[in-house]
């Protein structure tokens, strides 16, 4: 079997420090208006501005919107400087949003995602750092900062769950499947059936398909730095069904449920990873600001006085970082490209992530795509959809 090559993960990122913030009657010039804007999520009148939580929006690209407690009729462009809250709904189209908790965790939503904060808890020293996403559809990166034993900082999918501590990674939930990619630190990934999480000890004593079911979703693998993993697309597919079956009136104790081959053992799969250039990129650009600093921009919000030029400096170091990722993706690009010379000609089965497999000569390959040969034609295949090349 031929694994994808990979490179060696980037150094992580460490908080920017902003210059000081002034007060308002210290800056030069009337106050941009575009901060009452960016206020339209969170201004003073807002009861859980002051109380609760929250990421602060640093950087807004394209499409983007918050659904305050989820509630689709209060959608609003999301904005730098805008503040998000659990229970509150991100959705993303041909654009991406960043953001950041004041313990220093960090994460930019993708294109064509949708995610819930289930839970946030940031009060160090009160309390442990709790962050709980619910990803219903596209992908995330994260950079989950190393605090206390007690901190906690999950990922959900429909079908797995992804805890971690101290870790870079990504997680995509796509076509009913999941997968998360691990560029510095730890995952621990388990099946997820959301159906179980609201029902009784009692209830699953009574059913032998349900005990089945937790036991299954008690599997867990560690995904060690530079390793992907993901849920058998099977797997993912039968979870799925029985999520909805059990969400029926009346399921009860779900003795005509079809398991299907459930087996833990199979269930899922770490591989070696192959960094992408979107990895690279978010690795390098996803930047942060200390604490004090995280304080002071959220005071700002709150007063009713955030201007997007106190980021200014934050944009400039984010400028850099992505130019330093545009040539690593360059010389990575060039490599794998040298890489894979030595395939061309050469007969080999392409297996897909879906189970599908592709037998013919390797004609080419790009920083995307390959391209194989058989009786059929040409076939352009992603190297996102490629499982393994045999």
């Amino acid at each position: 079997m031929i694994l994808l090559s990979h490179d060696q993960p980037a150094p992580r990122q460490q908080p920017y420090r902003l210059r000081p913030i002034p007060c308002r009657w210290q800056m030069r010039g009337p106050l941009v208006l575009l901060s009452i804007i960016s206020l339209a999520a969170c201004g003073p009148g807002d009861q859980k501005s002051a109380q609760n939580a929250a990421f602060l929006a640093l950087q807004s690209e394209g499409e983007a919107w918050v659904l305050p407690d989820g509630k689709a009729d209060a959608k609003k462009e999301a904005s730098q400087g805008m503040l998000v809250f659990a229970a509150d709904t991100i959705q993303t189209g041909k654009g991406s949003l960043d953001l950041q908790s004041r313990s220093g965790n960090a994460l930019r939503i993708r294109e064509n995602t949708t995610v819930t904060v289930e839970s946030l808890v940031d009060q160090r020293g009160q309390a442990a750092v709790a962050v709980v996403l619910n990803l219903q559809q596209g992908s995330l990166f994260a950079r989950a900062q190393k605090g206390q034993q007690t901190d906690e900082f999950t990922v959900k999918t429909p079908t797995a769950v992804a805890s971690v501590r101290g870790t870079a990674f990504a997680v995509r939930y796509e076509n009913g499947q999941p997968n998360v990619r691990v560029m510095e630190g730890s995952v621990a990934m388990q099946p997820r059936i959301s159906s179980l999480e609201k029902m009784s000890s009692e209830a699953l004593a009574k059913s032998p398909e349900l005990q089945k079911l937790a036991e299954l979703q008690r599997t867990e693998i560690i995904v060690e730095t530079q390793k992907e993993a993901s849920l058998d697309a099977k797997v993912s597919q039968t979870l799925q069904a029985i999520n909805q079956e059990l969400a029926e009136p009346g399921a009860g104790t779900a003795a005509n449920l079809d398991l299907g081959d459930l087996s833990p053992e199979s269930a899922l799969e770490a591989k070696e990873m192959r960094r992408s250039a979107e990895d690279i990129m978010d690795e390098k650009t996803l930047v942060t600001v200390a604490a004090q600093e995280f304080d002071q921009l959220r005071q700002s919000v709150e007063k009713g006085e955030f201007d997007p030029s106190l980021l200014a400096e934050l944009e400039g170091l984010r400028a850099e970082k992505r130019l330093e990722a545009l040539q690593e993706i360059a010389r990575m690009r060039m490599d794998a490209q040298a890489n894979w010379q030595a395939d061309y000609s050469k007969m080999a089965t392409v297996v897909l992530r879906d189970g599908q497999q592709v037998y013919g000569e390797i004609v080419n390959r790009t920083a995307e795509t390959l391209t194989i040969r058989d009786k059929q034609g040409l076939h352009n295949i992603p190297l996102a959809a490629i499982k393994s090349i045999e």
